[in-house]
């Protein structure tokens, strides 16, 4: 939003920006992208929460909150540059308030979630083993991730295949251009039109590498 401020409120590329700014969606590369920077750890450690299990109001909050930073954000750079400001100054105060706005943003995070499990930093985890006997381990989440989950491949050996036809996008939206070479540019992606019956069989169950599951409900 910085790098657009002197556009008007109602240009397509704000009000696409403003739209829908966050979602409980993603791509598998922005999980993998997770797992490699900050690991895993049993649900035990991180339990769910309210608001992890029911989104939509806390979605809504973070919505409202962003529109109004970007708000901020662009008054902020009106006034410096209607003030004359050197344009290094206007970018480099920008986004010291962005910092400061994105504070807002985490306490709003950890109050509904919680404080995320620190990647480098130990925990310990207790748990009663296949034989029915209690059992302990230590470590970081990075190291659990290492030990558990990434053999015998890592996340970041997969590629993302997505199954659907093309036809269903409307190619004249403002938005999917971008979208697509976004997409490309991040994944090795197989687009192919099938339905599910299509696929049934398609897959050899013993072919298929173990990756870590990340429970993520929504209401």
């Amino acid at each position: 939003m910085i790098e657009h401020a002197e556009l008007p409120v109602d240009d397509r590329l704000i009000n696409h920006l403003s739209g829908d700014l966050i979602s409980d969606g993603g791509q598998w590369d922005m999980v993998v992208n997770l797992i490699e920077a900050y690991g895993l750890v049993p649900q035990s450690i991180y339990p769910e929460s309210t608001h992890s299990s029911l989104s939509s109001p806390l979605n809504s909050l973070l919505k409202t909150k962003l529109r109004e930073h970007a708000l901020i954000l662009r008054t902020l750079a009106d006034t410096l540059r209607g003030a004359h400001v050197k344009e290094e100054t206007v970018i480099a105060t920008l986004r010291a308030k962005k910092e400061e706005l994105i504070r807002e943003i985490y306490n709003i995070m950890t109050a509904t979630l919680g404080v995320p499990p620190n990647p480098n930093k130990a925990f310990v985890w207790e748990y009663i083993d296949t034989d029915e006997k209690v059992s302990r381990w230590e470590g970081s989440p990075k190291d659990y991730f290492e030990q558990f989950a990434s053999k015998p491949f890592s996340v970041g050996q997969s590629s993302l295949t997505i199954s659907r036809s093309l036809l269903t996008f409307n190619f004249f939206s403002p938005w999917i251009p971008s979208l697509l070479l976004t997409i490309l540019a991040t994944s090795f992606l197989s687009f192919t039109p099938s339905t599910s019956s299509e696929m049934s069989g398609a897959v050899d169950p013993s072919s298929v590498c173990p990756i870590p599951f990340i429970r993520h409900t929504r209401d």
